[in-house]
């Protein structure tokens, strides 16, 4: 039974957001927690603002600037509870978001990691809403290709983390890390927008883009035999995941190549698709990939109009309210 839980969040200069982090989550409905703020080495007003907080369940690390992975394997290991949740110092919880995640691994003893679904936001309205798998089986079927846990949004055990080794440097290192514990965790998505991520256009440069997918790439090199890590045995099936794994984070050409040793006959219209895009030039094939047009185009014609209100309403009241 989980009775309490240690929330983690690293930060660095996030100090135009970070307010809306901490009282989203000093707001939640569940009220047993400590509030583990891991400080970067800020240069910015982060530290006023977070020693302007007067609450019991917060305690301030402020470290030496050495990175994420530093302050957040700092912030898990001083963590008193062997249940960990995350948190990023630039994003909103919706107050239920603990409540329902504890409760449901309390009613499901078997799982031992839990995240949500998520809307990803630009101001004060909802750019597109991420609905991750569900089910540990689908799940890990799409993790072969994508990291389909929305980080900020987990809660995990302590033990499993450590297991797993922690996070790790010179990796993408949440994805990493849902990789190496994939074995020993029984993963579940709460099926419902428990978190507001920001969208910050600093962190969406071109650079920065293919530094990612590169890194992306990188860890999926340790899980190449899809069968025995995924339980992938069709052939077609490897080829196409094989391709899309260049397509979004490799070459271009070496995906078509791919798809057309599986047969262009036998691809699917996402496939077909995104083989037709792959002809484009490179600047414009990265534009319409970090841009994902396709979360952005479901949202504007398959969400209804109240659902999008409801959503929007939501995010500005916390917006206003914090």
């Amino acid at each position: 039974m989980i009775n309490k839980i240690s929330v983690v969040m690293p930060t660095y200069n996030c100090g135009e957001y970070i307010h809306f982090a901490i009282n989203s989550i000093l707001k939640q409905s569940f009220k047993e927690f400590e509030f583990i703020i891991v400080d970067d080495g800020s240069t910015d007003n982060t530290e006023e603002i977070v020693n302007s907080f007067r609450d019991s369940r917060i305690r301030y690390f402020k470290l030496w600037h050495k990175g994420f992975v530093n302050s957040a394997n700092f912030g898990i290991n001083e963590a008193a509870s062997e249940w960990i949740a995350r948190m990023d110092a630039d994003d909103i919880a919706l107050p239920e978001r603990f409540e329902k995640q504890v409760d449901y691994l309390n009613k499901n003893p078997e799982l031992s990691f839990t995240s949500c679904w998520y809307a990803v936001f630009s101001g004060n309205k909802n750019s597109y809403i991420v609905r991750t798998p569900v089910t540990h089986a689908q799940i890990l079927n799409q993790l072969s290709l994508h990291s389909v846990i929305c980080h900020p949004g987990a809660i995990f055990n302590k033990k499993d983390f450590n297991l797993a080794d922690k996070y790790v440097l010179n990796t993408r290192e949440d994805y990493d890390l849902w990789l190496r514990m994939k074995n020993r965790t029984s993963f579940y998505n709460y099926p419902e927008v428990l978190m507001f991520l920001r969208e910050r256009k600093n962190s969406l440069s071109r650079n920065s883009y293919i530094s990612n997918s590169q890194l992306m790439k990188k860890s999926q090199y340790k899980y190449f035999d899809l069968k025995n890590d995924f339980g992938i045995e069709d052939l077609l099936s490897a080829k196409i995941i094989f391709g899309w794994r260049e397509w979004f984070y490799g070459n271009q050409v070496k995906s078509r190549e791919i798809w057309k040793t599986a047969g262009i006959s036998r691809l699917g219209v996402s496939e077909l698709m995104a083989y037709m895009l792959s002809f484009l030039p490179q600047s414009s094939f990265i534009r319409i990939k970090k841009a994902n047009v396709r979360l952005r185009l479901n949202y504007f014609l398959k969400e209804t109009i109240k659902k999008k209100k409801k959503l929007n309403r939501q995010l500005q009241e916390l917006l206003n309210l914090y």
